[in-house]
């Protein structure tokens, strides 16, 4: 069978209202309707057609007052999605979600201090199936074996949640700044159709100081440092983890200025690691992150950064590179590439196995994995109306897999024991196949290695033929492939990736600006 599915939704109608009542009430509002598209299929017996995505509706709505002098500000804001679901194997999506939230925020002693509250809520109403697919997700893991505030319900037709934050800052006047605030996320809160959320059922608890002079001193034109200390639960009470960070910000007078950053995260209860199985103990890992850039003013402006993470294993680390240049060529031009190197040395890498996880074992392996990027953006104004704009980024990534190991004990609070490395001996590898299978067990899983190679680029000219009036001409320009090799090889991939088919989206824009 062959498929053809549209890459975008047509918008059947849409609205945008934005404005400010006499009163200070502010007030934005987005509301859009889109059509059902098909997916079309052909097959040596008939040609048909899927219903991709179904009729749905979006909308978001915020309102925010300012009162006593703008002293209190209180907003508001809800979103919703509704789909049109009439066909049986679109249940695997939600019918319904709706979200809701209020923010409260208060100064005191003239702005010096500042009380911050925010309260969300959210209801995903489906079929029991698109329901488990959301209990299953990597935010939440309901299927978690050794956490009993999480309970699979493969039968529930909603999943509801809520979050929110309550800070107390000084943020002004003065040298110093110190806070302490809560943050929760529950279990079920899901923001995903409107928004964007990564992580539920938490818990952090924090506090910070810092010290900032805005005053020239000494070779400095200003200077900021800031220390910062977490504590992190889930809604079943374990404590997962604590995170300290030093960071500080230096302008000097000769407009250069430097960034460093310095984090230490202890031992950490980690309920993800085994996608959905029990929570094991990792080890603590200290990080560093420094950035020097050049005068922003000049012409000819450069910034170099490098970062490194290592573990309290002893193997696991992480390098990364990465330089940045800003060339203003002339007035009317500004290239601006940028690249970047990262190595990753994982000593405990997921790798997904039914054998092992049926049998609650779990596979992880070492993974030793580089990455390449290169990004230009470049900029040139032919005219005041007429600009043209150029973004282009290769994207190479070679990962490969040694010290293959699986769960041992997931109870223990020592790390060390908490993974069983297979002896050389133990593992049998069929080069031909590129298939591993583990004596002891007769398990096979396939050699996990990768390489993932992707170009995106696009080309944008703007023509503003009169005030308000705006015609674009837009060039996208895509290619990518993955391969499951070992090749580490940087003039391999490259090649590979400029053999691989392009796609090539040719877009125009008109806008017409007229009174009435």
């Amino acid at each position: 069978e062959y498929v053809k599915i549209p890459e975008n939704t047509a918008i059947l109608g849409a609205l945008k209202l934005t404005g400010k009542t006499a009163g200070g009430l502010s007030i934005g509002i987005l509301e859009s309707l889109t059509s059902t598209e098909y997916a079309r299929i052909s097959s040596p017996e008939d040609d048909y057609k899927r219903i991709s995505e179904p009729m749905t509706n979006y909308f978001a709505g915020r309102i925010q007052k300012d009162i006593n002098n703008s002293n209190t500000i209180i907003g508001g804001m809800i979103t919703s999605t509704y789909r049109n679901l009439d066909k049986d194997y679109l249940y695997f999506m939600g019918r319904s979600a709706i979200t809701g939230g209020i923010d409260f925020k208060h100064f005191i002693m003239n702005r010096t201090f500042s009380i911050d509250f925010k309260a969300m809520g959210s209801q995903i109403n489906g079929d029991h199936e698109a329901i488990t697919m959301l209990q299953r997700e990597s935010s939440r893991y309901y299927q978690r074996p050794d956490a009993p505030h999480l309970n699979i319900d493969t039968t529930s037709s909603f999943i509801r949640g809520t979050g929110g934050s309550l800070e107390v800052i000084k943020g002004a006047n003065g040298n110093w700044r110190y806070g302490a605030g809560v943050h929760w996320i529950s279990p079920g809160l899901e923001l995903n159709d409107m928004g964007f959320q990564s992580m539920a059922d938490m818990i952090m608890e924090g506090q910070m100081v810092g010290y900032v002079e805005n005053t020239p001193k000494w070779i400095f034109r200003q200077f900021e440092f800031n220390i910062s200390q977490l504590n992190l639960w889930n809604f079943g009470g374990e404590y997962l983890g604590s995170e300290f960070e030093f960071e500080s910000e230096l302008s000097f007078k000769n407009r250069w200025s430097f960034h460093a950053n310095i984090d230490r995260e202890g031992k950490e209860l980690d309920g993800r690691l085994l996608r959905g199985g029990p929570g094991v103990y990792t080890f603590g890992t200290t990080g560093q992150d420094y950035f020097l850039s050049t005068d922003q003013a000049k012409k000819l402006q450069f910034g170099v950064g490098y970062e490194y993470e290592f573990s309290d294993d002893k193997v696991s680390n992480q390098h990364e590179f990465h330089a940045e240049l800003n060339w203003k060529v002339t007035n009317s031009l500004l290239v601006s590439p940028q690249f970047g190197f990262n190595r990753i040395l994982d000593n405990y890498q997921y790798i997904s196995n039914d054998d092992l996880e049926n049998q609650g074992k779990y596979l992880l392996g070492r993974l030793n994995r580089k990455t390449y990027e290169f990004t230009l953006r470049a900029s040139y104004a032919v005219s005041p109306e007429l600009t043209i704009q150029y973004y282009g980024s290769p994207y190479l990534t070679m990962g490969t897999y040694t010290d293959f190991k699986s769960l041992a004990n997931h109870e223990t609070g020592k790390p060390g024991e908490v993974f069983r490395s297979y002896d050389p001996t133990e593992i049998i590898y069929n080069s031909v196949d590129r298939i591993y299978t583990i004596d002891p067990l007769s398990v096979s899983f396939d050699n996990p290695d990768f390489n993932f190679r992707e170009f995106r680029s696009n080309l944008v000219a703007r023509w503003e033929y009169r005030p308000g009036s705006v015609f674009y001409l837009v060039w996208t320009h895509s290619r990518g492939s993955s391969e499951a090799i070992t090749n580490h090889s940087l003039d391999y991939n490259i090649d590979k990736l400029f053999d691989e088919h392009a796609s090539n989206v040719f877009l125009l824009k008109f806008n017409y600006w007229f009174s009435l």
